[in-house]
């Protein structure tokens, strides 16, 4: 990765060319990109329950509808009532429109003198009182009317646009909505003030979603760009750190949303946030790359130096920071749900388009951009004070912190079992928008805004005309209309009829008890109202369902207490099923619980196996974890304790919270491995690593929880939780990273990657002919390791000179080498593998009296003479076993040399 960066910032135009041939690329795709209102992205693709529905809307037409709804004291007026008739016509007109029920098109059934009359409830106004009255009784006695075009108390009246977009207009909610508003605009003129009309349906849901996503599209993201505007203009206080952070966002973003173009993905509640998700988090790595780069300023290296050893240094910190993140959002890829699959592949290619932009533009833009004015600045105050505040909490109250860690996670657990899931696309919004609010009313005044349907099928052809089969649909009907709301169907159609031929005496309200007059009443019915309820061989029969019941706890509720009353109160030889598309996308919710726990699962075991390779070490990736379960578990906690629900949206908020929480971490762990080789004691390696370390993650930590704080501004309720969740675990990663990770570090040091690598080699060397290790445990052999660092040299390179005066010592791992004096190019000796070389100057601090030079390729370990009496300093054992195999070492050379 190091070469990489350097070949990056040595060829400026070639990386400038790349980034804008890239970004073009992807850039076409954004033509293609549309917002996605309908709740299709919830709906598992394969599912046995979505296919159900569309054979059913097959069958009885689609449930799609629009509600237009008007409200006095009483709708028996004759100004309402002409309104309803009028609106009715009208609508019946509109393009899209496949059925209107209202007062004006519902069948009054009535018996007359042995014959059924069908006629309309409303064919006329009534212009006296006489019939005003009788239009009232006709339709306040009639069951399958009440909650249906009127309520109980005669105050309320709905006109009800069936929809069905037969020539599949790509923007048919919006022309059709627009249409109804004109409709309901020319009925209000001239009405009076007593009159109330609302209007309510999918296309105004679907409309409003539309204006949602393009306000959060235009307006979060410039938000999210200045709050990061002004973190980086407050920590670093140069034109270039706030300019790169915006600049790589917004190439990122574009990139982004042409590949959705290119993939076919709309931008949905869900994914509206992946641009401000990727400007927030874009930013991180850009920060840490500007961190190095100004460390290396204030220290007096030149500009072009600067960068290449910010380069060197952050290059493959930020890689593998971004790969922890990828991994992340790759966890939701698989997701069964469409919609969070969406998001997870489009996310995923939005972090990885952003590295590459990254580290393709930063070196290229500072090399461009006038060196900012730095200086050996000390550490600024208030850092400096609330770093040692933190070194004082974890040396001194460990204990205390400890506790507190504990508490958080026992109250979260607690919260945890409080958290309720949501798919609801009305509880996207906020309480007091309009969709929820009209919703509402509807609810209130004609018992509910939620539908879904009762299918009972039959294998036996003309099953629905037996009234030994119809009993069972009876009792489940009634069923429905006592607990779940109003129940609309065709036994009601078949009671009011019976009722009807027989004078319409109340007790003849109820289904036929011979086949042959069921048959006779169906043949008298109107064929279009039938066909809403019974297919044409009545082997289905359908019930349609209006309830109070809102969100999907209360939907999943009502499903389950049906399917309770079916097994236990009906036969069994009719097949049942509550459906419909609000009960297959509650049923989503079972998904979601099944995926977040698989998505943790699977986000944890990639995080430690990630983190137990780059340090080879189990015990790092199993220590890395702790600190970032915090976030994770509070950011759950917190859910359930302020009743935020669960749902398509704030689902991937705990998976990015933790792809984000770990990239903190390995910043640390790394730091903190590199002074642990320099430092006396474990203490001070954590305070040097804390010294290193808490600007970066101070700065990219305060962007993030800046950031994702603007979505807080949204028009969707769940975007403003989505950005006070993520906030939050942005705040507990800070204080897990900066509190809890030393803390661990403190009891429990690690060993970095290369150190594990050395121990490797050592490991084999012990075992050979290394005298230099003669009489040391593993263990002890593995701390030495620690101390330097391996080389790899060609051919005939010299890597010790006559007369230097370094005091390093070298181990061969690997090839063979000459000693050589330079007067008289004598070789002295040849040393191979386990042979230590630079003993004397190490032992004596004299120049060396030879030259040292490699026979062939060679890998050597040089070891540090500082670090080594660091060792002995505090592993004196260990020092007196090293320094005593060195004077072996050295005397068998000098005796040797004697002989010679």
């Amino acid at each position: 990765m190091e070469k990489l960066m350097h070949r990056i910032v040595n060829s400026p135009l070639r990386s400038s060319l790349l980034v804008l041939i890239l970004t073009f690329m992807f850039a076409i795709g954004i033509n293609t990109v549309f917002i996605d209102s309908s709740s299709d992205g919830l709906l598992t693709k394969g599912d046995p329950d979505v296919q159900y529905v569309k054979e059913i809307k097959a069958v009885f037409g689609d449930a799609v509808l629009h509600s237009i709804i008007f409200k006095s004291n009483t709708i028996f007026r004759e100004d309402v009532l002409q309104r309803v008739m009028d609106l009715t016509f009208d609508a019946e007109g509109l393009k899209g429109v496949e059925r209107v029920v209202s007062m004006a098109t519902v069948s009054n059934l009535k018996g007359d003198n042995g014959t059924l009359n069908t006629d309309i409830l409303l064919m006329d106004v009534p212009q006296t009182s006489e019939e005003m009255a009788i239009l009232k009784q006709d339709t306040l006695s009639n069951p399958m009317f009440i909650s249906e075009v009127v309520n109980k108390t005669g105050s309320v009246t709905g006109v009800h646009l069936f929809l069905n977009n037969v020539d599949n207009e790509k923007d048919f909610d919006n022309r059709i909505l627009k249409d109804i508003q004109e409709l309901v605009k020319k009925i209000k003129k001239g009405m009076a003030e007593d009159i109330e009309v609302y209007h309510i349906g999918s296309p105004k849901v679907k409309t409003d979603i539309i204006n949602a996503i393009n306000y959060d599209g235009i307006h979060l993201t410039p938000l999210a760009g200045l709050a990061i505007f002004i973190v980086l203009l407050l920590f670093f206080k140069t034109g270039s750190a706030v300019f790169i952070p915006i600049f790589t966002g917004i190439l990122s973003i574009i990139s982004t949303i042409g590949f959705m173009g290119f993939m076919g993905y709309g931008i949905n509640p869900v994914s509206v946030i992946i641009p401000t998700l990727l400007f927030v988090m874009g930013a991180t790595e850009d920060i840490h790359l500007l961190s190095e780069y100004m460390h290396e300023l204030e220290n007096g290296v030149v500009k072009k130096k600067a960068i290449l050893n910010m380069a060197g240094k952050s290059g493959t910190a930020i890689f593998l920071t971004s790969l922890t993140t990828l991994i992340g959002f790759l966890t939701i890829a698989p997701n069964s749900i469409p919609m969070l699959r969406e998001f997870g592949i489009a996310a995923s290619f939005g972090i990885a388009i952003n590295f590459i932009i990254t580290i393709l533009t930063v070196p290229t833009i500072l090399r461009l951009y006038k060196t900012p004015k730095v200086s050996a600045k000390k550490e600024s105050r208030p850092i400096k004070y609330f770093r040692e505040f933190l070194f004082i909490c974890i040396t001194r109250y460990r204990l205390l912190v400890g506790a507190l860690f504990i508490l958080c996670i026992l109250i979260s657990l607690w919260g945890i079992q409080k958290i309720y899931i949501e798919t609801d696309y009305v509880k996207f919004f906020q309480d007091d928008a309009d969709v929820p609010v009209l919703f509402k009313k509807l609810t209130n005044d004609l018992v509910g805004g939620t539908n879904f349907m009762v299918v009972i099928e039959s294998k036996n052809e003309n099953a629905f005309q037996s009234p030994t089969s119809l009993s069972h649909v009876g009792r489940l009907h009634d069923y429905l209309n006592s607990n779940h709301g109003k129940a609309v169907g065709y036994v009601d159609m078949l009671r009011k009829t019976h009722q009807e031929m027989n004078d319409g005496k109340k007790q003849f309200f109820k289904i036929p008890d011979n086949s042959d007059l069921i048959a006779q009443y169906n043949l008298m019915m109107d064929a279009d109202n039938l066909s809403r309820f019974v297919n044409h061989d009545f082997t289905k029969t359908s019930i349609l369902v209006k309830t109070q019941a809102a969100g999907t706890q209360e939907i999943m509720d009502v499903y389950d207490k049906i399917n309770a009353f079916v097994r236990e109160n009906l036969t069994r030889d009719l097949d049942y099923h509550v459906t419909g598309e609000m009960i297959v996308v509650a049923k989503a919710s079972n998904t979601i619980t099944r995926e977040v726990i698989f998505n943790l699962g699977y986000m944890f075991i990639a995080i430690f196996l990630f983190i137990s390779l780059l340090f080879l070490s189990l015990k790092a990736g199993a220590l890395a974890m702790i600190p970032n379960l915090l976030p994770v578990v509070i950011n759950f906690g917190f859910m359930g304790i302020m009743g935020i629900p669960l749902s398509t949206a704030t689902f991937p908020v705990a998976i990015i919270a933790l792809g984000i929480a770990v990239d903190d971490t390995i910043h640390f762990m790394v730091r903190y491995a590199a002074e642990l080789k320099k430092a006396d004691t474990n203490e001070i390696a954590i305070m040097n690593a804390l010294r290193m370390e808490i600007r970066p993650i101070l700065s990219t930590s305060i962007a993030l929880i800046a950031g994702f704080s603007m979505l807080m501004f949204a028009e969707f309720g769940s975007t403003i939780q989505f950005g006070k969740l993520a906030a939050l675990c942005m705040l507990t990663a800070l204080i897990s990273d900066l509190l809890i990770t030393p803390l661990i570090l403190i009891k429990i040091p690690i060993i970095s990657p290369v150190d594990m690598i050395q121990s490797y080699i050592g490991r084999k060397l012990i075992y050979s002919k290394c005298k230099l290790f003669k009489d040391l445990k593993k263990g002890e052999v593995r701390r030495i390791l620690t101390m330097g660092e391996i080389k790899t040299l060609e051919k005939d390179q010299k890597f010790i000179s006559q007369g230097d005066t370094s005091h390093n010592m070298v181990l061969i791992l690997d090839g063979e080498v000459d000693v050589i004096l330079e007067d008289t190019k004598e070789i002295l000796t040849k040393l191979g593998k386990g042979d230590i070389v630079g003993e004397m100057g190490f032992l004596t601090d004299e120049p060396r009296s030879a030259s040292v030079v490699t026979r062939s390729n060679a890998e050597v370990f040089e070891i540090d003479q500082k670090l080594i009496k660091l060792v002995s300093k505090r592993f004196p054992k260990i020092g007196n076993k090293l320094f005593f195999n060195i004077s072996q070492i050295l005397a068998r050379r000098i005796r040797e040399s004697n002989y010679r």
